[in-house]
């Protein structure tokens, strides 16, 4: 086991005093599972990260990734009228037409309700779609287009889901609809 002084200079020796920790950061394999650098508890305690947090870290570079790398810029100037419709009143009648299906399948439930199911669920992610028109060796306009009018449909559907979700009067504390 691992002798730990309590002078606060941090030194900790093993029973046969070759690995001595020194504060330094580095620690040897099986120094992982010890209290100091407890992997498990660092996992666990990730359920307790505020998830405003993983949306400012993780959201950025996944939209510039697909923004400055991933589209050409000519080509989506060009097709800019289509990527707008297709982001924006595509989406919103979609997710109406989904709100009606669910409706229907839920008629207890109010609409607004489940428009914001819908919204959820028409903001779709097509990365298979794009990786699978590279190689089938579509052309580039059509890969732009999709490309294009996800990223803008992403916007459009927190857009919509925000005021959706305002105007039925959801907040953190609000309780889901019964039945």
């Amino acid at each position: 086991g691992f002798n730990h002084s309590s002078d606060g200079s941090g030194s900790a020796s093993s029973s046969g005093g070759e690995n001595t920790y020194t504060g330094d950061g580095s620690l040897t394999p099986d120094e992982l599972w010890t209290f100091r650098c407890n992997l498990l508890m660092d996992f666990i305690s990730l359920k307790d990260m505020d998830p405003h947090l993983m949306l400012v870290v993780f959201l950025p570079p996944l939209l510039f990734e697909s923004a400055c790398f991933g589209i050409d810029l000519g080509v989506f100037r060009k097709q800019l009228p289509q990527i707008l419709i297709m982001a924006f009143p595509a989406m919103i009648v979609s997710s109406l037409i989904t709100a009606v299906l669910f409706w229907a399948l839920a008629s207890h439930w109010n609409f607004w309700v489940c428009w914001l199911i819908g919204v959820i669920v028409s903001a779709t992610d097509p990365v298979a779609v794009v990786a699978l028109l590279k190689d089938l060796g579509a052309p580039k306009t059509l890969g732009t287009l999709i490309e294009g009018e996800s990223l803008l449909n992403d916007g459009s559907a927190v857009v919509l889901f925000t005021w959706v979700r305002n105007v039925i009067g959801y907040d953190h504390g609000t309780s889901p609809p019964a039945g």
